[in-house]
């Protein structure tokens, strides 16, 4: 049973594409996640705490514009998948 478990975990899982973990974003840019699941009915993205764009189909991903300074920022994405009945957050 851990095994199931374990196998329905990773395929659960959201993973940024870009940007990466620590990478700096100047001007437009996209933001973009991957998942295996299969039954995704949508993918919310946000900078900072505020909503800023969301996608619905493969690839997940948004354009955001940074500005033209290197401030750090908080970027988070949401799936809902299975009929929004299930969610996660990277």
């Amino acid at each position: 049973m851990h095994g199931v478990i374990a196998t329905l975990a990773a395929i659960a899982s959201l993973v940024f594409v870009t940007p990466q973990q620590s990478a700096q974003a100047i001007g437009v840019q996209p933001i973009e996640v991957t998942t295996a699941a299969t039954d995704v009915d949508r993918v919310d993205f946000y900078v900072d705490g505020m909503l800023i764009g969301a996608a619905r189909k493969r690839p997940f991903r948004i354009a955001h514009d940074f500005g033209a300074s290197l401030d750090a920022h908080v970027i988070k994405a949401t799936m809902y998948s299975n009929g929004y009945r299930e969610t996660t957050t990277a």
